[in-house]
Parts: structure tokens; sequence; C-alpha cells
């Protein structure tokens, strides 16, 4: 059960389910800050959330940003932006997930603005989980921030860090 967890065992099956496991070996040598934002975003989303293809929402982010990354490796600076933005970009897909489980006093829903969606699964642990996408009527800018704020370490907050972070690799290359 995904409950059960931790962020680093979730972040290994989305890679796995991605193929990409000795590229991501490679990057988190390189780079551990990357590897502790692909777990948060990981621990945030789980792989219960799904894309419009009903697939992980987590395996695909995780490839994309891999791709992100591997466009800009011959700049470090370009390439971690590439990697957090492209993870940001799945913004809107976290906040379409409605993910419900189903208690004796009934179904209970994820709330993604009070907890990530393995510490709401946490509490139920053996509930049957369901899950549905919808269209996300919360602005872009807010859902971006909000999962910022969940996925990058609270140090790096900052705006130097942050141009840094999330900047336009174009213009860190």
């Amino acid at each position: 059960m995904e409950a059960q967890m931790d962020k680093k065992q979730l972040l290994a099956e989305a890679v796995k389910a991605a193929g990409e496991q000795s590229k991501a070996k490679q990057l988190w040598v390189i780079d551990s800050m990357i590897e502790n934002i692909a777990m948060a975003f990981a621990e945030y989303v789980g792989m219960v959330s799904i894309d419009e293809n009903g697939k992980p929402l987590l395996v695909g982010a995780i490839k994309r940003a891999m791709a992100a990354y591997e466009a800009y490796e011959n700049s470090p600076r370009a390439a971690r932006a590439a990697f957090v933005r492209s993870l940001l970009s799945n913004s809107q897909d976290v906040f379409a997930q409605q993910v419900y489980v189903a208690t004796p006093r009934g179904d209970i829903a994820w709330m993604p603005f009070v907890s990530s969606v393995t510490e709401f699964l946490g509490h139920y642990p053996g509930a049957q989980v369901d899950v549905e996408r919808q269209e996300c009527k919360i602005a872009e800018p807010i859902t971006n921030t909000f999962l910022m704020t969940k996925i990058i370490p609270a140090s790096l907050l900052d705006q130097a860090s942050l141009l840094e972070l999330i900047g336009d690799p174009n213009q860190l290359a």
C-alpha cells in the first residue's frame, strides 16, 4: 500500500516504471538536491495520482523532468532549473486529482492544500482508494506556487535561490 512507502521508495518505484533507473542513479549522485526535490514531489503526488490517460502522474512527471534535465545537461544550473520547472508544470494535474478513501462513515476526499496524498492515505491504511480526475479550476499561478512551497526546501525559497531553481534554463545555460 502506498501509505506505507516512504518518499525514497515512491521515487524509486516511479523511476523504475519510467525506465529511467540508470539516468536517475547518475543524476542523484551529481545533484542530490534534485533527488530531494523529486522525492518531495513523489511524496506529495504519490503513485495513486493519475494523468489524463489514467496512468500514474508521478511516472510521467519524472520521465519528463529527466528529459528536461538531459536537454541542458552541459549546464548544471540550467539543467537543475529545467528539471524543477518540469515538475512544477504538473501543478494543475496535481490539483485535478479527486482521491477518495472509503470509510464506514462514508467517503473522505483528499484536500491537496491540507496534506500530501501520501500523508492523507497514511491516515486510512487498508482503505479502498478511488481516484478520478476533474478539471482544475484553481488558477495555475496558485497551484504552481503552492506546489513549489511543498517540493523545494524552505531554505531555498528566497528570490536569488528561486531564480536559480526555476529560472529560464535558456538564460541560465
